[in-house]
């Protein structure tokens, strides 16, 4: 059963992953910014920087909408429709961020290459574990979003420690 507690949590869980995110891709602006003035390098000439300016607009805009709707709590709003409008946008906002920092993660090992020779270093292997981090936080997040069985409340659940809802198990098979 859903009860009002688990919606609050769910709520507070989602606003605080979505505030974290919100931080972390405007401090990497932040950075960006001041490591392209330093070094006036180009701006927004790559596949990468216009991914990830696109990544950083539509969270911002999603989540502007998520708390007008949580503030004034706008029944309206808060109808199916817009809820899968809601899930659809946050999962291309999660495809874009992915494919913005695999983009960068490319990049960096063309100029690190270029710079050092095409010798396979450090680097090279720091950037292939973050690429395999991305890839595999971003299959997770998918998985869970299209997994019909795995709903809100079941995933709260288990993130939570609380168990399942019900006997049946939440990956499949036989355990």
């Amino acid at each position: 059963m859903d009860t009002a507690t688990d919606r609050v949590r769910r709520k507070k869980i989602h606003l605080t992953l979505n505030a974290t995110s919100t931080l972390v891709a405007l401090c990497g602006l932040m950075f960006i910014l001041r490591h392209k003035f330093i070094g006036g390098h180009r701006h927004l000439y790559s596949t990468h920087s216009w991914s990830g300016i696109v990544a950083l607009v539509l969270l911002l805009l999603q989540m502007l909408g998520g708390l007008l709707v949580f503030v004034y709590k706008r029944t309206i709003l808060r109808d199916r429709a817009f809820t899968s409008f809601h899930r659809r946008v946050g999962l291309l906002i999660q495809l874009l961020s992915s494919m913005a920092i695999l983009l960068g993660v490319q990049e960096n090992q063309g100029f690190v290459n270029a710079a050092k020779g095409t010798k396979f270093n450090a680097s090279g292997i720091v950037g292939n574990v973050i690429a395999i981090l991305i890839l595999t936080n971003t299959s997770l997040v998918y998985f869970a979003a299209l997994n019909p069985e795995l709903d809100s409340s079941s995933a709260t659940r288990v993130l939570l420690g609380t168990g399942s809802t019900s006997s049946e198990p939440l990956l499949g098979g036989d355990q």
